[in-house]
């Protein structure tokens, strides 16, 4: 199978314009300093057309700003007064744009708008065999590195490469303080997860639309996107990896860089909903750290209670908190867990982050796990890359405390160190 002669990136947009979402994704695009197309897809639903919303208002402005990034913008078009930086560095770069104005009001279904890009896509390419063409499917609030596409065009080499499943790691793309505060209790536990389900060769959903890159010929071939409203990009990896074995990327270039951050309304994932909580509270004039969000925030707490029974964790747990523990911790129940792991001396809260963080790396066995020869490379690859997103998001790079994106700097090698596993044993097709 020949090398890709088209990349295309399909991009479906909703109030990511004021954010900065829109430009910054566009500027990290335009730094691969390759050629590509990019079908960008403004929506909203269609009460916010009805009612003129804030989104709408957003949305409006993001192809006013969009039109003027065209060889000849309309004479109306006046939106690059806004970000003129990134417009300049964009309008100079190989990238050539394609906008779906859909803010009208479109169905509350990101299948059907992710397909309509996906179209869009095919009929643009319609000169080129489908197997040609190499369809990235991403989210407004990402962020790639400057070698990104080239690091999916080597991938691309290898005539089995029909899929391409990229490295996704969470960081907050914003200065944001209440989101910067719980970052970390959040997105720590998931990622250690992943990381010891890639250890022990669990099965994990592991296809978020960031993620999935894909030749059109495959894309067809799976019949696209279920119309669904949500979870469409897990349904289709799942269908593409029964046509084919998915290519697992593990390099540190291939990285999507993806917000972490709280929206009271739209397609966001309600994980991140609590943290609003905090922003009500600002937004009230306290300035004070608030109080928990939660009943429970302390990630080794919330490790405990969603893994707890898993026998695979039963070495570390042994270590941590001995045998006897262990079977109370089991014989719990829901109910009852809380106050067994307050009983373990386990804090509910997050107090006390270099332990609480050593008792995550202890039951997840990351102390025993073998590393390769680049383990150390790869620390320092993602070490470096990080400092640049602090810095982007407006934060001191490699620091910890206020204003920053960790609690205290063991927090931040932890992390680390589970990236670098994440990349090091990849999920296997």
């Amino acid at each position: 199978m020949p090398l890709p002669v088209r990349f295309v990136v399909v991009l479906p947009v909703r109030a990511e314009f004021k954010n900065g979402h829109l430009p910054r994704i566009l500027v990290s695009l335009a730094r691969q300093r390759s050629p590509m197309d990019v079908i960008i897809v403004v929506n909203n639903r269609s009460e916010d057309a009805a009612y003129r919303s804030a989104v709408w208002e957003d949305n409006r402005q993001a192809v006013d700003w969009l039109s003027g990034l065209f060889p000849q913008p309309p004479a109306h078009s006046s939106g690059t007064e806004l970000f003129p930086d990134q417009a300049r560095y964009i309008r100079a770069s190989r990238l050539t744009l394609h906008l779906l104005d859909l803010t009208d009001g479109h169905p509350r279904n990101m299948g059907l708008l992710r397909q309509r890009g996906l179209d869009y896509a095919a009929t643009l390419t319609r000169s080129h065999s489908p197997a040609d063409v190499l369809v990235l499917s991403a989210d407004a609030d990402c962020l790639y590195g400057p070698r990104f596409c080239q690091s999916l065009i080597r991938s691309s080499l290898d005539p089995a490469a029909r899929m391409l499943v990229l490295p996704m790691l969470y960081v907050p793309l914003t200065s944001d303080r209440a989101i910067l505060r719980t970052h970390a209790r959040q997105h720590i536990p998931i990622l250690l997860d992943q990381v010891l389900r890639q250890v022990t060769g669990a099965p994990r959903a592991r296809l978020g639309a960031p993620q999935l890159a894909a030749r059109l010929d495959l894309l067809i071939e799976a019949g696209g996107y279920a119309h669904m409203e949500d979870g469409e990009d897990f349904e289709l990896g799942q269908r593409l990896i029964r046509l084919t074995r998915p290519v697992i990327l593990t390099s540190p270039s291939a990285i999507v860089w993806t917000a972490d951050r709280a929206v009271s309304d739209g397609f966001e994932s309600g994980a991140r909903l609590a943290g609003l909580r905090d922003l009500a509270r600002i937004a009230h004039g306290e300035e004070r750290t608030p109080l928990p969000l939660e009943p429970v925030e302390n990630p080794l707490a919330m490790y405990l209670a969603a893994r707890g029974q898993d026998p695979q964790l039963e070495p570390g747990l042994r270590i941590l908190v001995g045998e006897e523990a262990i079977r109370t911790i089991r014989a719990a129940s829901e109910k009852e867990l809380w106050s067994v792991l307050s009983g373990l001396a386990i804090p509910l809260h997050l107090e006390r982050p270099a332990e609480i963080l050593a008792g995550i790396r202890q039951i997840s066995g990351l102390e025993t796990v073998p590393h390769t020869k680049n383990h150390a490379s790869l620390r320092r690859t993602i070490g470096r890359m990080l400092a640049l997103v602090e810095k982007h998001a407006g934060c001191r790079p490699a620091a910890s405390g206020p204003g920053t994106f960790w609690p205290d700097m063991a927090c931040r090698e932890l992390w680390i160190e589970a990236a670098a596993l994440m990349l090091e044993t990849p999920e296997h097709g």
